[in-house]
């Protein structure tokens, strides 16, 4: 079995944060529920198959293979069905499931994705995978101008940047930077192997930043940690609605203003 079988071209990176491929096989991270697996296994062929919606039998096959207790299934699509995730359906002598909208939207908040308000949850321990998804849902989005309010910076804020490919200049807007002239050698290297990215460093003295957010031409993003600790502790990634962009620019070129270049 491989992801592509069962995910469309641009869900199988997301796939890849909860699904493992080893020698041909799928394995599933032990700390999704069996009630989300059964809701991904409907997902999964559906897609493959083309298909709102799947065989009973076919199901439990695949749950099991995810290394799940199959004993246990026929109980975990009772208990769907009575949370109006799923579809029970009988057509001749076959019995169907099918993902209802709840169901799917739990599917798309597994997979990282949204359906409705985009906000996204980085849980602490995961500084691999949380890394991995930040990148792919923010840092490849960045191009042109871009502008970073981030309080505490250290070489780890570099590393998520080096994952930008487009051309960009960045204004990043600090306050404190953990072991400063470790950060300046590593900036210096940074834009020397990645000409692509420019980066101009300001320092503010006053005590007035706090939140932390990425503003790129009409998209921003608050993020509920600094950067350079991504996926140590629990965090909230947010997408910002319009009516804020303009007011966080505003207050960005103030504060940028009033601090001093690194």
């Amino acid at each position: 079995m491989i992801l592509e079988e069962y995910f469309p071209k641009e869900e199988v990176n997301k796939a890849r944060r909860i699904f493992y491929v080893f020698h041909g096989r799928l394995l599933l991270d032990s700390e999704i529920s069996d009630t989300d697996t059964l809701l991904l296994c409907i997902y999964m062929l559906s897609n493959k198959n083309k298909t709102s919606k799947v065989k009973y039998q076919d199901a439990k096959s695949l749950f099991a293979a995810l290394g799940r207790n199959e004993d246990n299934f026929r109980k975990f699509v009772h208990y769907l069905r009575k949370k109006g995730m799923i579809d029970r359906l009988e057509e001749n002598s076959d019995v169907y499931l099918s993902l209802k909208f709840d169901g799917l939207k739990r599917v798309k908040m597994l997979l990282g994705e949204e359906v409705g308000i985009r906000t996204w949850f980085i849980q602490a321990g995961k500084v691999y995978s949380g890394k991995r998804f930040f990148e792919e849902e923010v840092i490849s989005k960045l191009d042109g101008e871009v502008k970073i309010c981030d309080p505490y910076c250290g070489v780890g804020t570099l590393d998520i940047l080096a994952g930008i490919t487009e051309g960009v200049k960045i204004y990043l807007l600090t306050q404190v930077i953990e072991d400063k002239e470790k950060f300046k050698r590593y900036l210096t290297h940074l834009t020397k192997e990645k000409p692509n990215i420019k980066i101009e460093v300001r320092i503010h003295s006053k005590s007035k930043l706090h939140d932390r957010y990425i503003l790129c031409k009409d998209q921003c993003w608050s993020v509920g940690h600094s950067l350079k600790d991504l996926g140590k502790k629990d965090t909230i990634i947010t997408q910002l609605g319009e009516e804020v962009i303009n007011a966080l620019h505003l207050a960005f070129n103030v504060r940028w203003k009033e601090a001093i270049p690194l």
